[in-house]
């Protein structure tokens, strides 16, 4: 609670501030900002879905249970799928709340874009999970599944790197 607390003030004063600029720079600077967020944020859920994937497709201990029984092997699959868009999208749902309720507060903005904000999520976490469902299957398909961690690890370390080198490129200074 703290946490996101404190970063709603963060980004509430980013705002004031960015606000502030003169000759209309603040204005570009906070849609910009606004854009990393979320691009930032689709990347974390792709990540994420990743991981969730091959924990939930693969490592789960209750699959030799759930393909013995009289079920379609397409509900096992939908629910599977459902199941790990929740798991790699609950903890940026919570944490970019308070960037865009605190855009919005400053703004004033309407009800409804917090409605618009809400069901723009759920294609925004949908979208990188169901990628990153493919890209596990894919990964399966040509490494088994206790290789998979090491290979997730070296995709993980890679996206580090190109992370630090995105933001160079954006020149922060």
């Amino acid at each position: 609670v703290f946490f996101i607390v404190g970063e709603y003030q963060f980004f509430h004063r980013i705002v004031v501030y960015l606000d502030g600029l003169p000759l209309q720079i603040g204005d570009e600077l906070i849609v910009q900002l606004l854009n990393v967020i979320s691009l930032t944020l689709f990347m974390m859920v792709l990540f994420s879905g990743l991981i969730s994937s091959l924990s939930v497709f693969y490592m789960s201990s209750d699959l030799e249970l759930l393909f013995s029984q009289p079920v379609d092997v397409r509900s096992i699959i939908s629910m599977r799928l459902v199941q790990s868009i929740v798991h790699s999208s609950w903890m940026v749902f919570i944490f970019s709340l308070p960037v865009y309720i605190a855009y919005g507060n400053y703004f004033q903005v309407s009800f409804w874009f917090y409605c618009y904000l809400i069901l723009s999520f759920i294609p925004f976490v949908i979208l990188p999970t169901v990628i990153g469902v493919f890209l596990i299957m894919g990964l399966m398909r040509y490494f088994p599944a206790k290789k998979a961690h090491q290979v997730l690890s070296f995709l993980g370390l890679m996206f580090f790197a190109f992370l630090i080198v995105f933001l160079r490129f954006l020149q922060p200074e």
